[in-house]
């Protein structure tokens, strides 16, 4: 045992040594993070430096981030695009801004880049959703009054003096029954209508998006250069998943 502690602080000793001489050399070439700090999900550096407290960790990352954006930029060699992060989190991702809007982020301590669906894509998606479950809950109602059509009867239930009532009425319970199947179906037209047009809407948008997708396929391609890049296809970014006990928000 006492051996193969020696072999993990020897270790430790030389990636220490290997992180110091990187370092020294960093603003010259802030690509290193990339191309050797970063490359095997070592948190090794991170852990060292969180020692000193989570402010200097948060620090260092801007330090680190104030170097590499620029260069980071350069490489990916794609105009028109920004690139920004959150301080006050760690690892914060960086966030690939093409007019205003987050089309990307990319996570260089976890290797991961992953595409955001466009606001318009994601709003038109939503309401096709919402309109999907609405013609759900119109079916479910369809279905609980249809023993109705074949019976009036059926609207009262177990309940003796409503169906007496039918009984009397039964003329005005039919109408009643058939103007809310009426009302029902005409929802259905309606919904049915929006649901086309936003599909038709939908295509639209990810036609004009062109630009945005050739953009995002040439920075796809840089990053796919790097070492240990793990890039989904199809996948809509939620978060990136942090490195446990390294994430820190501060409220301000």
């Amino acid at each position: 045992m006492n051996e193969h502690l020696m072999n993990i602080l020897r270790d430790a000793t030389q990636k220490i040594e290997t992180f110091q001489n990187h370092m020294k050399n960093f603003e010259q070439h802030p690509m290193v993070l990339v191309t050797d700090v970063f490359t095997d999900n070592d948190i090794l550096l991170p852990l060292l430096i969180q020692r000193y407290g989570d402010d200097v960790l948060l620090e260092m990352q801007q330090y680190w981030y104030q170097f590499f954006l620029p260069a980071f930029q350069q490489y990916l060699g794609v105009d028109g695009i920004t690139l920004l992060y959150d301080p006050t989190i760690y690892p914060a991702p960086i966030q690939i801004c093409m007019e205003e809007e987050i089309i990307a982020y990319v996570d260089i301590v976890g290797h991961r880049f992953e595409r955001t669906e466009p606001a318009e894509v994601t709003e038109i998606r939503n309401r096709i959703h919402q309109i999907n479950q609405e013609i759900k809950e119109l079916e479910k109602t369809l279905q609980e009054i249809e023993p109705a059509t074949k019976n009036i009867l059926y609207l009262g239930g177990a309940n003796p003096f409503k169906l007496l009532d039918i009984s009397v009425r039964k003329n005005k319970y039919k109408s009643q029954l058939t103007q809310e199947i009426r009302q029902i179906n005409g929802q259905f037209m309606e919904l049915e209508q929006e649901k086309i047009q936003l599909r038709a809407a939908l295509e639209a948008v990810e036609r004009n998006n062109v630009e945005r997708d050739y953009v995002l396929d040439r920075i796809e391609r840089q990053i796919r250069k790097l070492p240990g890049y793990d890039i989904p296809n199809g996948e809509e970014y939620h978060e990136i998943e942090e490195i446990e006990g390294l994430e820190r928000r501060y409220a301000e």
